[in-house]
């Protein structure tokens, strides 16, 4: 839970400093619609429902201009970890993938690290659709990545996207045995509801 260090109101609507993430632990009490700050870690978040822990990064906030459809907005979020080994591993997921719903994921991915102590890099631009059917789990459909780099020894890795449980798409990176790899990746998504039969 972070602490409050400060508070105010700006035409109704809470500002308040906070000195680490409010989403943690139990959260962070405030109305929906808060904006929490904490400037040093150069990060700012929003309540978005009524639970304590209902915090979504301002970089994960919705884009939409225009006014058809609820839950077509555009998302983005960014994600990055640390490999050591050839075993997948979640870069960034989304979760509450939405029922009767179309969603296409696109994602920038980048790792640097050595192999045999010599510098390696891989770049990759991956992309996915996936849909969720009512009383079935989310299924990834036709992943593809158009645009792939690898240097010469960073042959091994490898990105692509999966899912955890039944509403949840994840972005799994896999680096190589024994050796040490950053990742980072800027992940963007957008969905549209089934339109209902006729």
């Amino acid at each position: 839970m972070a602490n409050v260090l400060g508070r105010q109101s700006l035409s109704g609507i809470q500002i308040i400093e906070v000195d680490d993430d409010p989403s943690l632990s139990s959260g962070t009490v405030a109305p929906i619609g808060t904006i929490a700050s904490a400037p040093s870690l150069g990060r700012t978040w929003v309540k978005t429902a009524a639970g304590d822990t209902a915090w979504v990064t301002s970089s994960a906030l919705p884009f939409k201009s225009h006014s058809g459809f609820a839950g077509s907005d555009r998302y983005q979020k960014t994600g990055a970890i640390l490999t050591s080994n050839a075993t997948p591993t979640t870069l960034v997921s989304v979760t509450g993938i939405a029922d009767d719903t179309a969603y296409m994921f696109e994602a920038d991915v980048i790792a640097a690290g050595s192999v045999a102590a010599t510098t390696e890099f891989a770049c990759y631009k991956i992309i996915a659709s996936a849909y969720k059917a009512t009383g079935f789990g989310v299924t990834i459909e036709n992943e593809a990545t158009p645009y792939n780099f690898e240097s010469a020894g960073g042959g091994g890795l490898a990105v692509n996207f999966d899912v955890s449980g039944s509403t949840t798409v994840i972005l799994e990176v896999t680096g190589i045995a024994s050796e040490d790899f950053n990742w980072t990746c800027t992940l963007r998504w957008q969905a549209v509801p089934q339109a209902p039969p006729v």
